[in-house]
């Protein structure tokens, strides 16, 4: 049996080598959902139970699947899921136990031509289905470790609902933990954003350039109908304004719009944090610092698909409201719009998956060194399972883990600075169009935070 050590700072433990995943014959990672498949299979088959679509092979389902990164036929890859018995019930029913560990390593010896081994349990090798419930399972198995208890000192964040057996192998429960932890917050992104993950599954670019097409008709329509004019300044305009009471350029009705929008979005914002592993649990002052703070990286994260730089188009995360450059200079400085579209671009090239986005907005709402805290250490703790759940789906799903890991913390780091500026511009907005803001509370709220 091959081994790979693995370290941390208060565990060590080996990863098993495992049969080929029973969907795509890929590189197995564990029971997943009742059925030992990789990564990617089970991304795939939890995303099928969030989305219900039903779609229909189009080759009489006869497909091949396997384990390329892109390609697949859908429905037949969530046929095979089911043939093996794949369900929503069965990611409570995986637990590594001991004849399971046996079945396991005993086909993937013979896979590689060796002997089998022996288990020291009396009992036929075990299914998932039929092996006590338990948690989603990892692969992780603890050097020196028994069916008894296990001792450990580093506590584990536990996803809501989620019961650990008296008699589970802790190393193991931990890999457990961390995949239970990252399909919550996966579903909580689903459930609460359910309009994100199209963005994944659509050509964008086509859909920008149509927005770019109707915005740049709109403006030929209107420049025949009153001239070409210089764009008019936020004093120009609020002077007229004060004179005449006229939204003379639709500003009024531009700014309202995207007012409600905001509001929308920050509804949407608290939904999710309430829904984060950990974060309820904090006192109320805490809480709220935490979520005012990583409001722009949290956005930022999750939206930057929805900006096109070459065009200079942006839309809302709903698609209710898009807008041009020239739109958003009507309120904001033109150095900081360009700045928007430069950072979100950096994001896009990076291509960030879905489970990715919603770590990393995990990690941004436990960011404890940016806002005053009552209870820094819990936060601090939050954010390093985070941290750690991040670095294993990175193994399991990247080449270079390592290298991905740099890219996403050095990407963080900028949006941090982002949000430095952001505090700044956030005054200057609030002082020209703070008389503005009176109807739209949530909004405010965020913008009158000062960083503290």
């Amino acid at each position: 049996m091959k081994e790979r050590k693995t370290g941390s700072r208060k565990s060590h433990y080996t990863t098993l080598v495992l049969p080929p995943c029973r969907v795509c014959g890929g590189e197995a990672t564990g029971y997943h959902f009742g059925a030992l498949t990789c990564e990617a299979c089970k991304a795939f088959f939890r995303r099928s139970l969030v989305q219900k679509k039903e779609n229909k092979c189009k080759r009489q389902s006869s497909c091949d699947v396997t384990s390329k990164r892109s390609g697949n036929c859908a429905p037949c890859r969530l046929a095979r899921c089911r043939k093996l018995g794949m369900c929503k019930e069965g990611v409570r029913k995986g637990r590594f136990s001991l004849p399971m560990r046996t079945q396991a390593i005993n086909e993937a010896n013979m896979l590689e031509g060796k002997l089998p081994v022996t288990s020291d349990d009396n009992s036929q090798p075990s299914t998932p289905e039929s092996s006590s419930s338990g948690a989603d399972s990892g692969i992780c198995e603890s050097p020196g470790s028994s069916s008894g208890s296990s001792d450990t000192s580093d506590t584990m964040l536990v996803p809501y609902g989620c019961n650990v057996a008296m008699d589970t192998d802790m190393s193991l429960v931990a890999g457990s933990m961390y995949d239970q932890l990252l399909t919550s917050l996966v579903t909580s992104q689903e459930s609460i954003y359910p309009d994100l993950k199209k963005y994944f599954e659509m050509p964008l670019d086509a859909l920008h350039k149509d927005i770019h097409n109707t915005l740049t008709l709109k403006e030929e329509i209107y420049e025949g109908v009153f001239g070409s004019s210089a764009p008019m300044t936020t004093e120009q305009f609020q002077d007229i304004f004060a004179t005449t009471g006229n939204d003379v350029d639709s500003r009024l009705q531009q700014f309202e719009m995207y007012g409600r929008s905001m509001e929308d979005g920050i509804r949407l914002y608290h939904a999710f944090a309430e829904r984060v592993p950990g974060l309820p649990e904090l006192c109320p002052a805490d809480r709220d610092s935490l979520i005012k703070a990583g409001h722009l990286e949290f956005w930022f994260f999750g939206s930057h698909m929805l900006f096109n730089k070459k065009l200079g188009i942006a839309m809302c995360y709903d698609g209710s409201q898009t807008g041009s450059k020239a739109h958003m200079t009507r309120f904001f400085d033109a150095d900081w719009i360009d700045l928007n579209f430069d950072f979100a671009d950096t994001l896009s090239r990076l291509q960030l998956s879905f489970e990715e986005i919603v770590l990393i907005r995990a990690i941004i709402l436990t960011s404890a060194d940016r806002c005053t805290l009552t209870d820094r250490g819990t936060v601090q703790t939050l954010q390093e399972r985070y941290l750690e759940c991040m670095r294993r789906h990175l193994a399991a799903t990247c080449r270079q883990p390592s290298k991905r890991l740099f890219r996403i913390i050095e990407r963080l780091v900028a949006a941090r600075n982002m949000n430095e500026i952001n505090l700044r511009i956030n005054r200057k907005f609030l002082h020209q169009w703070g008389f503005l803001i009176h109807d739209l509370p949530l909004w405010q709220d965020m913008l009158c935070y000062d960083g503290h």
